[in-house]
């Protein structure tokens, strides 16, 4: 999931969260979650 804010007409603040999971059949001491966070700032000139 990703949202962007035009904070002017030149500039932009983009957020991102994300959630990745991974199962192990065999062995389920290899499952595996992570969560993550992203910040973007864009400037065009």
């Amino acid at each position: 999931m990703e949202w962007t804010y035009n904070l002017t007409q030149a500039s932009s603040l983009t957020l991102g969260a994300g959630l990745s999971q991974t199962k192990d059949k065999t062995n389920p001491a290899n499952d595996f979650k992570e969560t993550t966070g992203t910040m973007r700032f864009s400037y065009s000139f």
